[in-house]
């Protein structure tokens, strides 16, 4: 998706209710194009590292490994997006593609017997 200032506080603004009902306290959404690399890979990882508290435990296990790879492909969304440096965002996003939870499904089933 491409952004632009109005769209991305829209889409910011989705998120930190998603994240509140999530119980999510350090999500703070960081702003289009602010970060460093560095930096956004510190917020990736602080946030991605939180998942287990952000998820609903009563859920089946299906639904909170859903859960937890639809934070974390956000994550990922949000981190890359608040790079200001673009061009390495985009190597990213061809490098390293956000995948979805079927595909994950698809490559670990495998290599399990069943």
């Amino acid at each position: 998706m491409q952004w632009n200032r109005e769209n991305w506080y829209a889409f910011c603004a989705i998120i930190s209710v998603i994240t509140a009902q999530a119980g999510a306290a350090n999500a703070a959404t960081p702003e289009y194009g602010s970060l460093s690399n560095l930096d956004a890979r510190e917020w990736y990882v602080r946030n991605v590292r939180d998942i287990g508290n952000r998820i609903d435990k009563s859920l089946p296990l299906e639904a909170q490994a859903r859960q937890a790879s639809g934070l974390r492909n956000l994550y990922k969304e949000i981190a890359r997006d608040a790079m200001y440096d673009k061009t390495q965002a985009a190597v990213l996003d061809v490098s390293l593609p956000i995948q979805p939870f079927d595909k994950f499904v698809g490559i670990y089933t495998l290599h399990v017997d069943l």
